[in-house]
């Protein structure tokens, strides 16, 4: 799940009319008048053109944030097939059905039947929000992309296909931000179908609520789970060599205050943290969920891998805990939809007065989540630090101020779900010793938010990520028929 240099959304714009219009000859198209004084291209002679600049102003409004497949305006079938060709070779994330004036359902049967897994997202299109006061024949041909849309969408039931719905004028934010969503998460569901998460090294026996079916995961969502070994992963950690673990661990002691860990726990710290990064690279993973409470883990490696390597994020790349493999793509799914580092948490814990919730979690974190670099420190893993020979190290901070997204993501019985709430990560010194970790003041009161959340039937796992992905979210789900349950 690589990104690509150009990140917008691949979208086929197809736009449709009836045939019937040039048939009568209303489009000024030539041939024959059947009633000279009605077909001659006087009466109706302005239609084109209208029809021309409604498609130029849908184009320019979507044009800054989508790469659009242009196949011009298709209505017939001859225009249709090459339409198909086109938008084939493109490899679309999305194809735009708009019936720009009335139009036929030939056409669209053709493209629909030629492009059968491709997303759809239908759009009831106006040329603007408001009436003339007095509608003409001219403004009523103009306007009658509803009548298609409507027709289209008996289309669409028979052949059993899915589609996001849009209505309304290009003029129209709310028309923007729709599309844009919908790309955008057109995208992401794209792109899972080519991600590979690796599970280190099987899920955690004690979280039975996390467990995955990767094959199940796969034909249903995409993602390849790949098991390995803590064998495999040990070995990639001896083979880092001592000097380069060494300044590793020297950089981030001349960067961050050192609490109660020694040279040799941070030492091995940083080796293990090197070795996993190696591991994923060599293994060309995009995620890993690490059960990081195997038993095998903690005798082989002796430390868990929560250094951050930068490299590892540069890359693209997530790391879900507790082998959790769902939570894990859900990392990924917010990174493609908002371009931030998300935030892998457990709620540990609220605050009904003021309407917030503590969050965080054990794990290698990126350290862009971090409100301050002066609030990063090195500390003991505090969940291990009795209970190993080496009291192990992680990174400490709190995580920046700004408006967030909550998500779970779950394994649920007949589909994955996807629960969404939101709310505010609010600014301030460090409230929890030795984790990563965020307070949130959350939209929806906390007592609600854990009703809503906990009888719909969700992990203790939760992404956070800066950005409002509310609505991507929403759009994913549907594509990929999901549920989702926004709070």
């Amino acid at each position: 799940m690589q990104k690509p240099d150009n990140h917008k959304p691949k979208v086929g714009l197809l736009l449709l009319a009836a045939d019937w219009f040039w048939q009568m000859n209303i489009q000024g198209a030539g041939g024959p008048a059947r009633h000279s004084s009605q077909s001659d291209g006087g009466r109706y002679r302005r239609v084109p053109h209208l029809v021309e600049a409604d498609m130029a102003a849908l184009t320019s409004a979507l044009a800054r944030d989508l790469e659009l497949v242009r196949t011009g305006l298709v209505h017939n079938i001859s225009q249709a097939k090459d339409a198909a060709r086109k938008f084939r070779a493109a490899r679309l994330d999305l194809l735009l059905v708009s019936s720009i004036i009335w139009s036929e359902d030939q056409p669209l049967i053709q493209v629909l039947e030629e492009l059968p897994d491709v997303p759809l997202l239908v759009w009831c299109f106006a040329p603007s929000a408001t009436l003339p006061k007095r509608v003409s024949v001219v403004e009523l041909f103009r306007r009658s992309g509803a009548v298609g849309t409507a027709q289209h969408s008996a289309v669409l039931k028979r052949m059993g296909r899915t589609f996001g719905f849009v209505c309304g004028a290009p003029g129209d934010p709310a028309v923007g931000r729709t599309i844009r969503a919908y790309a955008a998460a057109a995208r992401v569901a794209r792109s899972l179908k080519r991600v590979t998460i690796g599970l280190l090294p099987g899920h955690c026996e004690a979280m039975t609520g996390t467990f995955t079916n990767a094959a199940r995961l796969k034909k249903l969502i995409g993602p390849v789970v790949k098991r390995i070994s803590v064998a495999e992963y040990a070995a990639f950690v001896a083979k880092v060599p001592r000097k380069e673990a060494a300044a590793f661990a020297c950089s981030l002691r001349k960067r961050y205050p050192v609490v109660g860990v020694s040279e040799r726990s941070l030492f091995q710290a940083a080796r293990a943290s090197l070795g996993i990064a190696r591991l994923a690279e060599t293994r060309r993973l995009d995620a890993i969920a690490l059960n990081d409470l195997a038993g095998e883990l903690h005798r082989l490696v002796g430390v868990r891998p929560f250094l951050a390597v930068p490299e590892f994020f540069a890359q693209g790349r997530v790391m879900g805990l507790e082998g959790d493999v769902t939570t894990t793509m859900g990392l990924l799914i917010a990174r493609g939809l908002s371009e931030e580092a998300p935030m892998y948490t457990e709620i540990f814990t609220f605050d009904t007065r003021r309407n917030g919730v503590l969050a965080g979690h054990a794990g290698m974190h990126d350290l862009s989540l971090a409100e301050s670099a002066r609030g990063i420190r090195i500390t003991p893993d505090y969940e291990y630090c009795e209970a190993n020979p080496l009291e192990g190290a992680w990174l400490e901070f709190r995580a920046k101020p700004g408006r967030v997204t909550l998500a779970s993501f779950f394994s649920d019985v007949e589909r994955f779900k996807i629960v969404i709430a939101a709310g505010r990560s609010l600014r301030g010194a460090p409230r929890l010793q030795g984790f990563a970790h965020i307070f949130v003041k959350l939209d929806t009161p906390v007592t609600d938010f854990f009703r809503q959340a906990i009888k719909t039937g969700i992990t203790q796992h939760w992404v956070i990520t800066h950005a409002d992905i509310r609505a991507e979210l929403r759009s994913l789900a549907g594509i990929l028929d999901m549920d989702c349950v926004e709070i």
